[in-house]
C-alpha cells in the first residue's frame, strides 16, 4: 500500500515515499485501465463474431460455428490495437447490418447508451495516457510531471490521481452491465462468453 507519512523535505529531495506513491498510483491506473481495454476488446470481438456467424448459411449447426470462429479470434487478440480503433470498431459493429437486425427497437437505445460508454471510456484513456506519458520530478518543494522536454511543469495533485483510479473502477460496473445486455439480446455467438457481475437491487 502506498505510504501515508506526511512527505518531509528530505522525500523531495531523493524522490523518497512521496515519489513512490505517486509511481504507484501511475501503476494501478495503467494496470487497472488495461483490463477496461480488454474488456471493450471483448466487446469488439463478440460483435465481429456476430457478424461471421451471420455470414454463414442458414442452419449451421452450432459447432461448426464454433469450430469457423477458431482462427479468427486467435488473429484478432494477436493484434495489437488502440484504444481509439477499439473504439470505432465496436461503432462499426454496432451498426452492423446483423447485429441492428437482431436488436430490432432496441437498437437505437442500445447505441445512445454505448454512445455515452464510449465517451467514458475516451476521456479515462485520455487522463490514463496523461499520466503513463508524463515525467514526475521534483521542483523547489512541490512534486511535478511534465509532458516532453519542451512543456511546461505543473503541479501534482495526488488526488487527482487518485480520483482516476476511482473512476476506472466505477466505469466497470455500466461497461459490464451493457456488455450483458448485447450477451442477452443478441446472443452472443462465440460460446467464450463473460458474465459481468451488476449491483444487486433489493426492493423493500
Amino acid at each position: 500500500m502506498p505510504s501515508t507519512r506526511p512527505p518531509s523535505i528530505a522525500d523531495l529531495f531523493v524522490g523518497g515515499d512521496k515519489l513512490r506513491d505517486l509511481h504507484e498510483v501511475v501503476g494501478l491506473v495503467v494496470t487497472n485501465f488495461g483490463g477496461i481495454e480488454e474488456t471493450l476488446r471483448y466487446l469488439d470481438w463478440q460483435l465481429q463474431a456476430f457478424a461471421l456467424a451471420a455470414a454463414m448459411p442458414s442452419g449451421t449447426p452450432d459447432n461448426d460455428v464454433q469450430i469457423a470462429l477458431v482462427t479468427p479470434r486467435g488473429d484478432y487478440f494477436a493484434e495489437h490495437m488502440v484504444l481509439s480503433k477499439i473504439l470505432k470498431r465496436i461503432d462499426k459493429g454496432l451498426s452492423h447490418a446483423s447485429v441492428a437486425s437482431a436488436l430490432g427497437a432496441d437498437a437505437a437505445a442500445i447505441g445512445a447508451e454505448w454512445q455515452t460508454l464510449r465517451a467514458t471510456a475516451y476521456d479515462l484513456g485520455k487522463r490514463r495516457n496523461a499520466l503513463a506519458h508524463a515525467a514526475i520530478g521534483v521542483s523547489g518543494a512541490s512534486v511535478v510531471r511534465s509532458l516532453g522536454l519542451l512543456t511546461p511543469a505543473t503541479t501534482v495533485n495526488p488526488l487527482d490521481d487518485r480520483k482516476l483510479t476511482t473512476d476506472i473502477g466505477a466505469f466497470r460496473t455500466p461497461l459490464g452491465s451493457f456488455i450483458n445486455k448485447l450477451t442477452r439480446a443478441l446472443p452472443f455467438r462465440d460460446h467464450n462468453t463473460v458474465t459481468f457481475s451488476e449491483p444487486i437491487q433489493i426492493t423493500i
